[in-house]
């Protein structure tokens, strides 16, 4: 345990070090680019389950260059059933139609863990996804092969991050 702790402390003092000394330098960008890197680092959703040019998602890919999507099966806001996911072929050309609007390309995430956190459901048409907990009491090769089957279809299908 005192070399978890002790790697932890020097991990920390690194950050916390090279931190201090980055907020001495004075990097200066023209805004433009400052906006641009600002669009980059967020990762946002939005309801809707195609993309098209009257969209304010649409607006924000193209004037705010937003780095990335998070694609939804539940809106929690509205307690609705409904916000990105219907289908496996609904999902792919959603993400198409996005990444279409993009002049950087997007990363495109789920959160599709299996067990409770699972977007993509077999009841739209999604191979089942055993939870993590069921893998785990199983087979190391079996769990590899599922891993791989579902990494190559959320690939397929244009996600390029699942957490």
């Amino acid at each position: 345990m005192n070399r978890l702790f002790s790697i932890l402390f020097y991990t920390l003092l690194i950050c916390f070090t090279s931190y201090n000394s980055a907020k001495t330098l004075s990097i200066e960008l023209p805004p433009d680019e400052i906006a641009y890197m600002a669009g980059q680092m967020m990762l946002v959703g939005f309801r809707g389950m195609e993309a098209n040019e009257d969209m304010k998602i649409v607006d924000d890919i193209r004037e705010r260059n937003l780095g990335g999507i998070i694609l939804f099966d539940y809106d929690v806001p509205n307690r609705e059933a409904v916000r990105n996911i219907s289908s496996p072929s609904q999902v792919e050309r959603l993400i198409s139609q996005l990444q279409s609007f993009a002049e950087t390309p997007l990363f495109i995430a789920v959160d599709q863990e299996g067990g409770r956190v699972n977007r993509l459901k077999a009841d739209y048409g999604f191979p089942l996804m055993p939870s993590a907990q069921d893998l785990g009491q199983g087979e190391y090769a079996t769990t590899r092969q599922v891993s791989e089957e579902w990494g190559a279809l959320l690939s397929n299908l244009g996600f390029n991050i699942n957490f």
